[in-house]
């Protein structure tokens, strides 16, 4: 079933109260379109928090830039903390959810017909610059106006 959180992706979810985000659609024509971006935001997540994608449709970038979340993307459940950037190749199942504190992430996704060099092949995570995730929370803050 398509969410509120992006329209194209089947997913289960679970968004308690004190749950915030902004979602931005890119698929406009603009930019970031033209560049494979279907869509990208920025969200607050409380404990109960919790994503079930059985197939993703696109590639998707996470990026946490306080608190963390857990990722199980088939592989075991592992810890997503502040300063990590994962990513989810199109075409698997993932979840992704908070348990305890909370979990700020900026986000994006790419079209998953789009053939990305260096893209892994499985979910990874990373370290990661601050100056991305600030750079993928501002094109959130300016696309939507």
């Amino acid at each position: 079933m398509a969410t509120d959180d992006h329209p194209r992706l089947p997913d289960r979810g679970v968004h308690p109260p004190g749950t915030s985000g902004r979602w931005v659609s890119c698929e406009r024509g603009g930019v970031l379109a033209k560049a494979g971006v279907v869509c990208l935001g920025m969200g607050g997540n409380v404990p109960g928090y919790r994503i079930e994608r059985p197939l993703s449709l696109d590639h998707i970038v996470i990026i946490t830039t306080a608190g963390e979340g857990w990722l199980d993307a088939g592989d075991g459940r592992r810890c997503v903390g502040m300063g990590s950037i994962v990513l989810l190749p199109a075409g698997g199942a993932h979840a992704y959810g908070v348990d305890r504190g909370s979990w700020q992430l900026v986000w994006l996704h790419i079209d998953g017909r789009r053939r990305l060099p260096g893209l892994p092949t499985r979910a990874v995570i990373r370290p990661i610059r601050s100056t991305l995730a600030s750079a993928i929370a501002g094109l959130a803050e300016e696309h939507a106006g």
